[in-house]
């Protein structure tokens, strides 16, 4: 199943017809969640649900977002710092080794 139209801009370093809504729903979610409108994200959750797209936020970050956009849905999921370090988010923080 593809992803909808609404949501195709978002994907300019990928070929979005080849996307699958199933099989690459983490590069979805986390790329939606940091890049997209209002209007996308309300699609966004429309097709996952809210519980779907905080375990992918949760379990299969990609580090892609701008510090106040990872604070956002920290507090909009009622994440921690704890359970959602930093590093593993923000494109401006060193990765973590170790």
């Amino acid at each position: 199943m593809t992803i909808s139209s609404l949501l195709r801009p978002l994907f300019k370093s990928t070929d979005a017809n080849t996307l699958d809504r199933d099989q690459d729903q983490a590069y979805i979610i986390n790329q939606v969640l940091a890049f997209g409108s209002l209007v996308q994200l309300k699609e966004l959750f429309h097709l996952y649900g809210k519980e779907k797209i905080r375990e992918i936020f949760l379990h299969q970050p990609i580090k892609i977002y701008q510090p106040d956009v990872y604070h956002y849905f920290l507090l909009l999921f009622g994440v921690s710092k704890d359970e959602a370090p930093e590093y593993r988010y923000d494109r401006y923080t060193p990765r973590h080794i170790g």
